[in-house]
């Protein structure tokens, strides 16, 4: 397949045949085919890239959708996570259940991490094709504290320190937890968020993730609940900002009326 592709790029990109004379034989490249050059549009200089305008609106929609499609996934993937994590503790009972709990949440952090690459890389990809523009509003870029559900939130740096601290004493080494405490190389731990609307939360915000969901997950029963619940404890948060200012200027009232008599 990947012989018919370079061929088909010598069709319609006659500069390849250039491109491709430094590339090994594809018989020699066959047990690492990963290790061959596909000669994508956005691999490609601004002068080559001049030359196939057409080729580069088309690989540019493939990245949309690539785009789209990974973080639809990866929604998906958090809202098992998310299942995962809070119904092992119940569920599992004995050893082997909870075994079995560990190595299905390590599979979706697995799953996770390589959606989170796949995002990364057609998000690099879509930016040089399109430029800067409006639609950076709807991709952004993904970091790790993005990477969380609904109900979940990032830890904060008094926390981090307090892992970092229970994992020294459990024997982890220091590198080992720098790399797990990394945005850029490992998923960043998360923490579920209280039911109840808590205090500390007047100015927790949702991931920029939850934002982009498509009609189709809207329809999911399982999205739609936890979507109506967040914007019911947003609600309540501004309510609640808006009785406290109240209050405030109810209490500064009080004091000018004190001390003017």
């Amino acid at each position: 397949r990947i012989g018919h592709v370079c061929d088909s790029q010598k069709l319609h990109m006659p500069f390849a045949s250039s491109l491709l004379t430094d590339v090994p034989d594809f018989e020699s490249l066959k047990v690492n085919p990963h290790k061959i050059p596909l000669l994508l549009p956005s691999s490609l200089d601004n002068i080559f890239r001049a030359q196939i305008p057409h080729l580069c609106k088309i690989e540019a929609e493939i990245r949309e959708a690539q785009c789209s499609e990974s973080l639809s996934k990866l929604r998906g993937q958090l809202r098992a996570r998310q299942v995962a994590y809070v119904h092992t503790s119940q569920i599992a009972t004995g050893q082997k259940y909870i075994t079995s709990c560990r190595e299905l949440q390590q599979t979706i952090e697995l799953r996770i991490k390589l959606l989170r690459t796949q995002y990364k890389n057609a998000h690099k990809c879509f930016l040089i094709l399109r430029g800067p523009g409006v639609w950076q509003e709807t991709f952004q870029e993904l970091k790790g504290t993005n990477i969380r559900s609904v109900g979940e939130r990032a830890l904060s740096a008094e926390e981090k320190e307090m892992l970092r601290m229970a994992q020294l004493q459990a024997g982890v080494t220091q590198e080992e937890i720098d790399i797990m405490l990394n945005d850029d190389i490992s998923n960043m731990p998360t923490v579920p968020l209280n039911p109840v609307l808590a205090l500390g939360e007047s100015k927790r915000t949702l991931s920029w993730i939850w934002y982009t969901v498509s009609g189709s997950e809207i329809n999911n029963k399982s999205v739609n609940a936890s979507l109506r619940v967040e914007w019911c404890k947003a609600r309540a948060r501004a309510q609640r900002s808006r009785e406290e200012l109240q209050l405030v200027e109810e209490e500064m009232r009080r004091v000018l009326e004190f001390t003017s008599h």
